[in-house]
């Protein structure tokens, strides 16, 4: 395939000069590594002959625009599928798949990286962001923004300390005037919908009226839990759904929520949590 190309090069040597120099104002404000564009389609080109189609697609290939490379390649199969230029490209098109693929890896990897270097500068400040109380040589850590009593419906994370490594935990709350009996919790963050359970305590509280409690204190003691509070937390809209034997119910968490599940997910980590490590507690 290497000397194909080279081939290629050297026969659209001068059409690609041409090509380049044409293009040369858009070149000059755009990266050549267009690794953040979508290989789409673009109308102009289901209009050009397939020559020129192939010959832009090599020029692209060639200055390392492999996602450009990509889009004329579509163009070309889409608007003249059974042209011989067509096959030559449909010949290419695993070499190219294969640069596609290392840019994707590639992209991913910086994605992770750029997130663990805003979470480490975040990490100092998110003690200060807690409230913590001390029963029976246990300090338990949440959110300044978290519920201070138990009386309202509640979602958020807390930690625990006891001279070992933090041990993290969601809490949920539902209230009503009737029994929903909760089997699971379903988290939607970003449309992506997660299932989270857990024991249910069933709690009855008197008072002008009266209402019931359940109330779920679930470990999380895997890391397919920590991904969905994860996912959560880095959500920009999130909703739960309490689904019951018979019926669910519907809770939007707000912006104020998912920000503590942030924060206190910064905070374990900061006091020692193994927030990428399964299993996360012994």
């Amino acid at each position: 395939m290497k000397n194909k190309l080279i081939v290629y090069i050297i026969f659209f040597s001068a059409l690609m000069i041409s090509y380049r120099c044409t293009d040369k104002v858009a070149k000059n404000s755009t990266s050549t590594t267009t690794t953040t564009e979508e290989p789409v389609v673009i109308s102009s080109d289901l209009n050009k002959s397939p020559d020129v189609l192939l010959k832009q697609m090599y020029a692209h290939y060639d200055l390392e625009e492999f996602k450009k490379c990509n889009a004329k390649l579509k163009a070309l199969l889409e608007k003249h599928p059974d042209s011989r230029e067509a096959l030559a490209a449909r010949e290419f098109a695993d070499d190219l798949a294969i640069k596609l693929n290392e840019i994707k890896q590639l992209e991913e990897q910086q994605q992770i990286e750029e997130e663990k270097r805003e979470r480490k500068k975040r990490l100092p400040l998110s003690a200060k962001k807690m409230r913590s109380t001390t029963n029976n040589n246990v300090t338990y850590y949440m959110d300044k923004d978290s519920p201070e009593f138990d009386s309202k419906e509640c979602f958020y994370l807390y930690f625990l300390r006891a001279g070992q490594k933090p041990k993290l935990y969601l809490k949920i709350r539902y209230v009503a005037t009737e029994w929903l009996d909760i089997e699971n919790c379903i988290i939607t963050a970003d449309q992506i919908d997660y299932t989270i359970t857990g024991a249910v305590k069933k709690e009855e509280k008197k008072g002008k009226k009266k209402l019931f409690h359940e109330v779920l204190n679930i470990p999380i003691d895997s890391k397919e839990k920590l991904d969905i509070l994860v996912a959560t937390a880095n959500s920009k809209d999130a909703i739960t759904v309490y689904v019951g034997a018979s019926d669910y119910k519907k809770r939007d968490l707000s912006k104020t929520q998912i920000l503590s599940i942030r924060n206190v997910l910064d905070a374990y980590e900061y006091y020692g949590g193994d927030l990428y490590d399964a299993p996360l507690i012994e």
